[in-house]
């Protein structure tokens, strides 16, 4: 396990995974820990592309790259982060959204919890309708960071999300 350069911003995994598909096609996933200002100058770098990533001691040359930050979470010391990176192609350009089907049918289940126990709030007289209407419009539209966001990514199996 080697230290990883994606754009010259260097990476130094605590946990690492690489898949060589049949065609040569290579997927890395890595867990690191950053201080919280290393993490916040990393999302920003990979908000921008194209993306090059050199596997330190393996690679001469840079490889064009997918990235896909996985998941993230803070502790006294920092940031712990998830990211895979694909050999880009049009195809792998797909798969970086491949964790996030796997996560429809838990969505669609808790919105339906969310509902059922809203109905039953209002049904008691707990709470109101416009009180309901009123958090429900205090809840954020988009904020896909908050969606990465765990209470300890260590708690969670590190898997490749590719696979």
């Amino acid at each position: 396990m080697g230290n990883i350069l994606l754009n010259g911003f260097e990476l130094v995994p605590y946990r690492y995974e690489e898949h060589v598909e049949f065609d040569g096609v290579l997927s890395i996933c890595i867990r690191v820990h950053l201080a919280e200002s290393q993490f916040n100058e990393f999302k920003d770098l990979i908000k921008r592309g194209p993306f090059n990533l050199v596997r330190q001691g393996i690679d001469k040359d840079p490889r064009s790259v997918t990235v896909s930050l996985d998941g993230w979470s803070k502790d006294a010391a920092g940031v712990k982060f998830q990211v895979a990176f694909y050999d880009k192609s049009e195809l792998l350009q797909i798969q970086t959204i491949r964790p996030l089907w796997k996560l429809v049918p838990l969505v669609v289940k808790q919105g339906q919890i969310i509902k059922q126990l809203s109905s039953l709030l209002t049904q008691k007289r707990i709470i109101t309708e416009a009180e309901y209407e009123t958090i429900e419009s205090q809840v954020p539209k988009d904020d896909s960071e908050l969606f990465r966001l765990e209470e300890d990514l260590d708690k969670y199996e590190f898997k490749d999300s590719a696979q």
